[in-house]
């Protein structure tokens, strides 16, 4: 992504092809004229603990921390604060317990640049605390975004939206994007057919917390059954209660945990593509397990990982049609991503299921700014593994490496935005979900459902 300066404003752009869409001085006074967004004061009761938990806001500056005792805490000795993360932790055990905060919360916005017939305006998005990317102003009838702009207290990124509509470089060749799909398309034909003749149709999801789509269940029983508990509200952690429910319009399941059930996430909305193009209704196998890897063994919580005999047993005889296979998130850089993808991959064919492995998300660059390299290369190794077995893959570092970013319409601090460290957001999950739309309704693509 290259950064173009214009009177102290940072422009993305994927490539060369932004170039007539670069900001001149009339737009970019039109930008560098709105005003930022507001700081609101805050004061909260809350419980300190070793784990992070977020504030209610993502900017957070002027930080007290007072103890129940009533003594002034030491950022450092006592807390640890991520004042562009809005968290916050005891750093020892003593510290922890209940204790009253208060700080300055910035507000952001997602405003937008368009041009109508010869007028060009800015379009001024309402102010929040947390995931402003699921909030930007309505685009006018007959208006063309030029760009979209999100801005924090203190900072903005100038995003080149046009180039979001583009899938071609400069110099006319395909991008990575493109060449992924012409690649792994031909794989699915089969599944493709078998959609196509219709009928009950079987899709399992097996994966990692961005798979479970939910934080709060750690029953053992999750390893070997799907569904259940998973599929819930509280994975978008990012966004306060009241706008999570606004937004997802959660479901109570008559199971005891509430009005928390949701259908979103890649795996949702690449059953909507399918369901949209073939008139099939699909059967939804979700086999997620958080905090697990495609490794063998378990972790500390009694989570079988994604090659243990137990769980990967369990999901080859579901009988599923299809199988999304999406590790990856919590094994970045491991020697051994390509062995176990085989070995899940093949497990999974030999019970006649078809598979598509979907490669991880990338970690918010801001809670782990040295992430990126190793992100590439498990997301290239995931691919190789794909490769070896002949099965289809989404190349996730096709949409979200950095000079592509802007095709998105995306900064770099959203990413990750459900929680703000490796879980994929709205805007990333959207874009995994439609490039599955793309791989098994190709004739469909470009004609996304709604928005998370």
């Amino acid at each position: 992504m290259k950064a173009q300066c214009h009177g102290g404003l940072q422009v993305n752009t994927a490539d060369d092809a932004g170039a007539a869409n670069r900001l001149d001085g009339r737009t970019a006074t039109l930008i560098a004229d709105a005003p930022p967004p507001a700081c609101e004061p805050v004061e909260a009761d809350i419980f300190l603990a070793r784990d992070e938990m977020r504030l209610p806001h993502r900017f957070i500056d002027a930080v007290e921390v007072v103890s129940a005792q009533g003594h002034a805490l030491t950022e450092g000795a006592d807390y640890a604060l991520e004042r562009t993360r809005g968290a916050i932790a005891a750093t020892r055990l003593e510290t922890a317990g209940p204790v009253r905060v208060r700080y300055r919360g910035g507000l952001q916005r997602v405003d937008l640049l368009i041009e109508r017939g010869r007028e060009v305006e800015l379009i001024r998005g309402p102010e929040i605390r947390r995931m402003a990317t699921l909030f930007a102003p309505a685009v006018p009838d007959g208006a063309r975004v030029l760009h979209r702009i999100l801005r924090w207290p203190g900072g903005m990124d100038v995003c080149s939206v046009p180039l979001s509509r583009e899938r071609l470089r400069a110099d006319g060749a395909p991008d990575g994007y493109e060449a992924c799909m012409r690649k792994h398309r031909p794989r699915l034909a089969a599944i493709r057919a078998r959609l196509a003749r219709g009928g009950a149709f079987r899709l399992g999801a097996y994966g990692d917390s961005v798979t479970e789509m939910s934080l709060s269940c750690d029953d053992f029983e999750l390893n070997l059954s799907p569904n259940g508990p998973r599929d819930r509200i509280d994975y978008f952690e990012g966004l306060g209660e009241a706008e999570a429910a606004a937004l997802f319009d959660p479901a109570d399941l008559g199971d005891g945990l509430g009005a928390t059930a949701i259908r979103e996430g890649m795996h949702w909305r690449a059953i909507r593509h399918v369901e949209r193009a073939y008139g099939v209704r699909v059967a939804y196998r979700n086999w997620g397990v958080k905090a697990t890897r495609s490794e063998d063994g378990a972790n500390p919580r009694g989570h079988l990982h994604g090659a243990h005999p137990l769980r990967l047993a369990a999901v080859a005889q579901d009988g599923c049609d299809l199988v999304h296979v999406a590790f990856g998130t919590n094994e970045l850089g491991s020697p051994d991503v390509f062995r176990h993808h085989v070995a899940i991959g093949a497990a999974l064919l030999k019970a006649g299921s078809a598979v598509i492995f979907i490669t991880p998300g990338r970690r918010n660059p801001i809670w782990q700014p040295r992430s990126y390299a190793r992100w590439l290369a498990t997301c290239a190794e995931i691919e190789r593994a794909a490769d070896a077995l002949g099965v289809a893959c989404v190349q996730t570092a096709d949409l979200f490496r950095t000079e592509a970013l802007a095709r998105l319409g995306m900064a770099e601090i959203e990413l990750a935005e459900a929680g703000l460290r490796n879980h994929m957001g709205p805007a990333e999950l959207n874009a995994v979900g439609d490039a599955l739309g793309d791989l098994l309704a190709p004739a469909f693509a470009g004609q996304p459902e709604d928005a998370l």
